[in-house]
């Protein structure tokens, strides 16, 4: 019979190869599927990304972080308390 030619050794090379194989399979499957959803990804997405970075680069912001930057008559200094 088979099984009498196969010693332990071997039945854990075989197991070994099947492991290697089966994760070898579930990467290449999870590359797969990204790429395929990659590929269907929505135009609005993009739209609406396109439409944030535009409105982050206008210069209301550079006068708002300005604005913030300025203190008051009545505030004090960030190092008040190293003086």
């Amino acid at each position: 019979m088979i099984t009498d030619q196969l010693s332990e050794v071997d039945g854990f090379v075989l197991a070994m190869l099947c492991m290697m194989l089966l994760s070898a399979g579930v990467i290449v499957l999870l590359i797969v599927c990204g790429l395929r959803n990659a590929a269907r990804r929505d135009q609005m997405v993009d739209d609406l990304i396109d439409e944030v970075t535009e409105n982050t680069k206008s210069p209301q912001t550079s006068l708002i972080q300005n604005h913030s930057s300025s203190s008051e008559p009545w505030e004090k200094d960030g190092d008040w308390w190293k003086k």
